[in-house]
């Protein structure tokens, strides 16, 4: 692993480390508002692993601590779509069985079974059709 993407790594690890501390069980149970930056940053790092790390367990992570499943970048593109495009089975199936949107449209209207037949991941696509996928 190049030294660049242990840097992403870490920082991501640290971020979603901290924003779990902050956000703790308790705060969570009193349903106190989380301040827009730090649910920014959370739906960030989600995004980050799900293009490039390809981490599940960052993954799990950043759900745990609060990230949206279906956030977006700004291209539109959830986490989902980012997975399906790389070919990443385990962790679209962790997003699906999270209840990610498995039809939700990018800026092009492009779904994650778009991504996944384009990128020839045909077990994907199926595992999507499967679970509602539509194009």
């Amino acid at each position: 692993m190049n030294l660049m993407m242990h840097r992403i790594r870490a920082m991501a690890k640290e971020s979603i480390k901290n924003a779990t501390e902050r956000f703790s069980k308790k705060k969570l149970m009193e349903r106190e508002p989380r301040p827009r930056e730090e649910q920014d940053r959370l739906d960030s790092r989600l995004l980050l692993c799900a293009r490039d790390l390809h981490d599940i367990r960052m993954i799990k992570d950043c759900l745990k601590a609060g990230a949206s499943i279906n956030a977006t970048d700004r291209w539109k593109m959830t986490a989902l779509m980012w997975s399906a495009m790389n070919g990443n089975m385990k962790i679209c199936q962790l997003l699906v069985k999270r209840g990610a949107d498995i039809n939700a449209k990018d800026d092009r209207g492009f779904t994650a079974l778009h991504y996944a037949r384009n990128s020839r991941h045909n077990d994907l696509a199926k595992f999507l059709e499967d679970n509602g996928a539509r194009m």
